[in-house]
């Protein structure tokens, strides 16, 4: 059994009218005076700017934010209250910082530092960076803190789950997960 298809006249005149309004649409955009004819000089940086991968914000117990940004290699932490920078903590150059957590033990922020492939753990009282956990991995990605436990765990996007305590110089262990890990969530 055949099913024959048949458009009718005003439906096809219709279709074509609309097929050459999309055209017309699309030569319009693509007009020699909407490409600019004069780019100028082509600006190479001194050193390559890292990926766009952005900060983090954590909100501390007191009421504190704490603000990665990884364009400029800072810690900001913001009084909210009094809407005002509290603090800058200047980190070394291409350090990148991201995602951050805080232990409810002692109240330090432990932040991710892509760049640099380590944790910068600050006092948020002192505004003073008290250690730097350096290599934790090759590809750092996502940090958490287990509540539980009191273990810093770093997901690593070379398969390594790295896991230390919520101390100054306790060892850290290490597990291989799987390629191209990103995040970690810690469920109970």
């Amino acid at each position: 059994m055949a099913v024959e298809v048949r458009v009718h006249r005003p439906l096809r005149l219709a279709l074509l009218l609309l097929l050459l309004l999309l055209l017309a649409l699309a030569l319009a955009g693509c007009r020699a005076s909407a490409v600019p004819r004069e780019l100028g000089p082509v600006a190479i940086a001194d050193a390559p700017p890292p990926p766009i991968r952005g900060g983090g914000l954590l909100l501390l117990g007191d009421g504190t934010l704490l603000v990665s940004d990884a364009d400029r290699d800072r810690v900001l932490l913001v009084d909210l209250a009094a809407r005002r920078i509290r603090a800058e903590i200047p980190l070394e150059a291409g350090s990148e910082p991201g995602r951050a957590v805080q232990s409810v033990t002692d109240g330090r922020a432990y932040v991710l530092l892509h760049g640099a492939r380590s944790v910068a753990v600050i006092d948020p009282t002192s505004a003073a960076i008290d250690e730097v956990r350096a290599r934790v991995c090759p590809m750092p990605s996502d940090i958490a803190y287990d509540l539980m436990t009191g273990l810093i765990r770093v997901a690593c996007a070379s398969g390594e789950l790295v896991t230390f305590a919520a101390r100054r110089a306790s060892p850290a262990t290490s597990v291989f997960v799987a390629r191209d890990l990103r995040d970690v969530l810690l469920a109970g």
